[in-house]
């Protein structure tokens, strides 16, 4: 785009999306906010959990995650524990001796129950994932064998299960005409089965014997993904049962497990033997979506039975050998480019100043820029597109840009056309600059960590400066006039600064374009009393409300109003005319005098407490409330609080609920079953032995 500014400069500037993706970029995120270097994901050990600091004795054979860090853990007894590794705590969820599974089971658990699925004969137990109850027992596997296990978002139950199918006539044919199918059974979280898919492609011989970790599944963002472990087969197939792809995986042999994160990368490992066969161990196998391509290795070298990845995108990894678990979480890191380096390119789209021999005046770059990160640049102008490269006159727009040449051959090829580096250059001169077309090339170099993000960029033309003002005498000799002209463009970008402001100083009284530092102050001309508690979203919207809250100043109208931009909910309001007719009983009186007062000239403000969480912030809603208000009433301001308490400000709906029992949710990493009993130990130690028998028995 083309500004002008005071008949005397015009700058080019690129700030949006649709600029950054004309020109040419390798190894760079091109957004609305800016140009970032691209992010990479990698995992790191974060923990190794021996089965020994579980407390469980008998060794574990099976094992699936569940929400709030929880893990479900079937050992060799046929006992069902949980395990919390956050809080490192593991409770018995149920006692083996109960005949409805065996220690060869499958298992797969939801927010809310934990299925356990039986290979032979098939049958699916459901239990509730608190407190172990029994919900319901299946058998309803239409012929089939299950082999692998996943759950859905909606917490249906996926099954993969296979049947033996074969030709009409086979009794005559030999079993190499056997086929193995797979099916799909959708269970749903209250019994009910239906095949979600009928036959997936076959996959072996009936004298393959199918058993669990022959068929692996594991549910991406959406869809479900069914892997062969020995062949390298993968399907993914959609919620509503329709195949989307088939494709085989490029494996050097049988793998173990399967894992897809929140961006549709697939994750498996080598088999105990493979591993053992291969000098260099590569780690986990890691695919990219969509067409399943090898793209590198996750950095572990023990050894794993069972791989799976939670909805937090941690990487569980269990070892039957060791009996431990190890826990991997993605870390974000930089990445890097072709060369190994936290390095990106952009080349801008050639600039035009439709004039010959224009002289290029200076550079702006609105940009963060942390402390171990640079930004580099270099240019290049010349009156003519086609230019001279390796004895070959060449359109240098199209060189530049050709998306299916290396960039870096580009660059070295073009060497000797470019500017020296300038770091940093958030306002800068071009120096040489001088011709119709501009090309300017911008380095980004990043930390392991850490980006800059190039917001805007402006170039100014024609080459202008102070000097112009002084004497003749000045401009004389060529090296003094270089140093004075560059001395006074200092000054010169102070002046020219101080004029945009001016020239934009309408700006300051739009409460949509107005800086944040600058909103409180155009708050303080409209007389509106703010504080550090309002966040800058609300102080924008508070501004832009103003003239017609001024309107309605007073009214119950205004006073919802300015209290719904604050807290980002509509509060209730409760007047004495609405309760007036329920104090004629003497009860209901009393009760109403407690909850709202009896002034008539008085009302209640009822705010949720999510809305208004720290005591600062419920104070600024009081002052609010009382500069608001009329002046010769009176107005209360009521925290709800998340809990039933008679009498007190309760309300069914608004901030009380009736629901089921459920787990205690500490935070999103951990949770309490309800029938846990939290003891003061030093207290304990001091009941005597009439208090602990009754404790017991409550307990029982």
């Amino acid at each position: 785009m083309r500004y002008y500014m005071d008949g005397q400069y015009s700058f080019l500037a690129l700030n949006k999306k649709i600029d950054w993706e004309r020109g040419r970029s390798e190894n760079l995120l091109l957004a609305e906010s800016g140009v970032t270097l691209r992010k990479d994901h990698k995992y790191s050990l974060s923990r190794t959990i021996p089965q020994t600091g579980m407390g469980i004795a008998e060794p574990i054979i099976n094992l699936c995650g569940g929400l709030w860090g929880l893990l479900f853990l079937l050992d060799q007894a046929a006992n069902i524990w949980i395990y919390d590794f956050n809080n490192r705590q593991t409770t018995l969820l149920l006692k083996a001796g109960h005949g409805l599974f065996s220690d060869k089971a499958l298992l797969a658990a939801s927010q809310d129950s934990l299925f356990l699925v039986e290979p032979e004969p098939a049958s699916v137990v459901a239990l509730s994932a608190t407190n172990g109850q029994i919900l319901w027992t299946s058998r309803e596997f239409y012929g089939g064998s299950p082999l692998a296990l996943a759950i859905s978002d909606s917490g249906d139950l996926l099954v993969v299960t296979s049947s033996v199918s074969a030709p009409s006539g086979s009794a005559d044919e030999g079993l190499e005409d056997i086929k193995r199918q797979m099916r799909v059974l959708k269970v749903a979280p209250d019994g009910r089965a239906r095949i979600l898919f009928s036959s997936l492609p076959s996959w072996g011989q009936a004298g393959d014997c199918p058993q669990p970790g022959c068929i692996e599944a594991a549910l991406g963002a959406e869809n479900l993904y069914v892997l062969d472990t020995y062949g390298g087969q993968l399907w993914v197939l959609a919620p509503d049962g329709k195949l989307i792809s088939d494709n085989r995986l490029n494996l050097s042999g049988p793998v173990v497990g399967l894992g897809v994160d929140s961006a549709g990368f697939i994750y498996t490992g080598h088999t105990r033997q493979q591993r053992q066969d291969t000098d260099n161990d590569p780690g986990l196998l890691k695919f990219s979506p969509p067409d399943p391509e090898p793209v590198g290795y996750v950095g572990y070298r023990g050894e794993a039975d069972r791989l799976w990845l939670d909805r937090q995108d941690r990487l569980y990894l269990w070892d039957r050998s060791t009996l431990s678990l190890s826990i991997l979480e993605r870390q974000e890191s930089i990445k890097l480019d072709s060369a190994g380096k936290p390095r990106g390119i952009f080349i801008f789209p050639v600039l035009d100043s439709t004039a010959l021999e224009m002289e290029w005046h200076r550079i702006t770059l609105h940009a963060d820029i942390p402390d171990d990160t640079q930004i580099r640049l270099r240019y290049f102008a010349s009156d003519s597109k086609e230019l001279v490269i390796q004895d070959h006159l060449i359109n240098m727009e199209e060189y530049l840009q050709d998306r299916d040449a290396a960039i870096a051959q580009r660059l070295d090829a073009t060497e000797f056309l470019w500017s020296q580096e300038l770091v940093n250059p958030r306002d800068a001169l071009l120096h040489g600059a001088r011709g119709r077309y501009l090309w300017l090339k911008i380095e980004l170099v990043g930390s392991e960590s850490r980006t800059p993000l190039l917001k805007s960029i402006r170039v100014y033309f024609p080459r202008q400066s102070l000097l112009r003002y002084l004497p003749a005498v000045y401009q004389e000799d060529e090296g003094s006039r270089d140093f004075l002209e560059r001395f006074l463009s200092l000054f010169d970008t102070f002046l020219q600064g101080m004029e945009e402001q001016i020239d934009q100083v309408d700006r300051i009284f739009d409460p949509e374009a107005v800086p944040g530092s600058l909103l409180s102050r155009l708050a303080g001309w409209l007389g509106v009393n703010v504080d550090e508690s309002w966040s800058e979203e609300q102080l924008r919207r508070l501004l832009i409300a103003a003239p017609d809250l001024y309107r309605k100043r007073g009214t119950r109208e205004e006073m919802e109003a300015i209290i719904t931009i604050y807290t980002g909910e509509k509060p209730f309001i409760v007047e004495y005319f609405q309760y007036k007719y329920l104090q004629e009983t003497l009860e209901l009186k009393q009760l109403m005098t407690q909850l709202y007062g009896q002034d008539p000239y008085g009302f209640t403000v009822l705010v949720k407490q999510e809305r208004v969480p720290t005591a600062a912030q419920a104070s600024a809603l009081q002052r609010l409330i009382d500069e608001e208000k009329p002046a010769f009433t009176d107005a209360r301001l009521v925290i709800l609080q998340p809990w039933i308490y008679m009498d007190m400000h309760s309300y069914l709906g608004i901030n009380t609920y009736l629901s089921e029992l459920s787990l205690l949710r500490l935070d999103n990493k951990a949770a309490m079953p309800f029938s846990s009993v939290i003891v003061d130990t030093k207290r304990d130690n001091q009941l005597d032995t009439h208090s602990r028998m009754e404790l017991d028995a409550r307990l029982k």
